[in-house]
C-alpha cells in the first residue's frame, strides 16, 4: 500500500493554530458547556451519518449554501443536497469507519465558533475488502448557531495530512443527474 504525506499551508497551519490557542484560553459557563457539547455532537454526526449511509440527514446539518474546502479540491461553495449527493455515491462503493479525535473548539462570539478535529478512516471497497484506503485529516469546521439553539457547520474544510492506499477517483463525484429519493422525506 503507497502512502502519501500532505503539506500545510502556511494559512491552513495558521487556521488550526490560532483556533487551538483561542479555545485554551476560554472561560466556560453551563451554558457555553452545553454548546460545546452541541458544537461536537453535531461533527460526529456528520461522521456517523456518512458511516450509516443516511447521507441525506445532512440536510438540517449544514447550512444552505455553505463554504468547502478540501485539499487537492481546492475551496468551492455547495448546499446540503450538493454534499450528499456526492457523499452517498461515493459511500456506496464502501464501508467506512470515520474516527475523530482531539475536539478543540474556539467560540468566536455567542453564535459562531471553530472546532478542529482531528480524523482518521478506514475505508474499503465492497468489490474488493482487501483494497484498504485510510485518510487522515484535519477538519476545521465553522458552526454557526441558529434562532433555535442548533449549531450548524457554516464552513467545512477537510486538511488532508496523509493517504494510504488509493482512491478510486471515478467513486468520489456524483453523475449529474444522481438523486436521493429519501431527500424530501427528511
Amino acid at each position: 500500500m503507497s502512502t502519501k504525506h500532505f503539506e500545510m499551508t502556511a494559512n491552513e497551519k495558521q487556521m488550526i493554530v490560532e483556533a487551538i490557542v483561542n479555545a485554551r484560553k476560554q472561560t466556560y459557563t453551563p451554558e457555553r458547556l452545553c454548546d460545546l457539547q452541541k458544537i461536537i455532537d453535531a461533527q460526529y454526526f456528520y461522521w456517523w451519518i456518512n458511516d450509516m449511509k443516511v447521507e441525506e440527514q445532512a440536510k438540517n446539518l449544514f447550512h444552505d449554501p455553505f463554504n468547502a474546502y478540501c485539499t487537492g479540491f481546492g475551496g468551492y461553495q455547495t448546499t446540503p443536497l450538493g454534499w450528499a449527493k456526492n457523499a452517498k455515491f461515493c459511500n456506496a462503493f464502501m464501508t467506512s469507519n470515520h474516527m475523530g479525535h482531539n475536539p478543540m473548539v474556539w467560540f468566536m462570539d455567542d453564535t459562531h465558533a471553530r472546532g478542529v478535529f482531528l480524523f482518521e478512516s478506514h475505508f474499503t471497497y465492497n468489490d474488493d475488502p482487501d483494497e484498504l484506503v485510510e485518510l487522515f485529516v484535519i477538519y476545521v469546521d465553522d458552526f454557526e448557531k441558529d434562532e433555535n439553539g442548533q449549531w450548524n457547520i457554516s464552513d467545512y474544510r477537510l486538511i488532508q495530512t496523509k493517504l494510504s492506499g488509493n482512491q478510486r477517483q471515478d467513486t468520489l463525484l456524483a453523475p449529474e443527474d444522481y438523486t436521493i429519493p429519501e431527500w424530501d422525506t427528511v
